[in-house]
């Protein structure tokens, strides 16, 4: 899945089509949890492998808002024009609660993008 995050981070969007099981979902439960990992599905992940899940409420952006966050997209992923440009693509947006970035498959670090001096361990090797 495409996204792009504002430059503060506590906004990450991504479009998605109307009239998907997706987009029903979003729309009707907007607690959502994205997960990003750089995993390449070799022994070395169990070391070297971070992920960061974000945490937050999403919404469907309407109106002149969802043009800053489309030229957003288009910016970071141009191959996506067409997609963006198609008249049933829609933005969603997820204001960010709070981020868990896990690394060497056990180091959980919780970060505030709302207070980026709040990082905290949630656990250690």
């Amino acid at each position: 899945m495409a996204f792009a995050a504002t430059p503060d981070l506590r906004h990450i969007v991504f479009p998605t089509r109307a009239g998907t099981r997706k987009f029903a979902n979003l729309e009707s439960e907007p607690r959502v949890a994205l997960l990003v990992d750089n995993r390449s599905n070799t022994a070395d992940d169990y070391r070297n492998a971070t992920a960061v899940t974000a945490i937050g409420s999403v919404r469907i952006e309407t109106g002149p808002g969802a043009d800053g966050l489309r030229a957003r997209l288009l910016a970071r992923h141009p191959m996506l024009a067409e997609f963006l440009a198609s008249p049933d693509c829609r933005i969603a947006a997820v204001a960010v609660s709070h981020y868990l970035l896990v690394t060497r498959f056990e180091s959980v670090v919780r970060i505030d993008p709302c207070d980026r001096g709040s990082e905290e361990s949630e656990s250690q090797p």
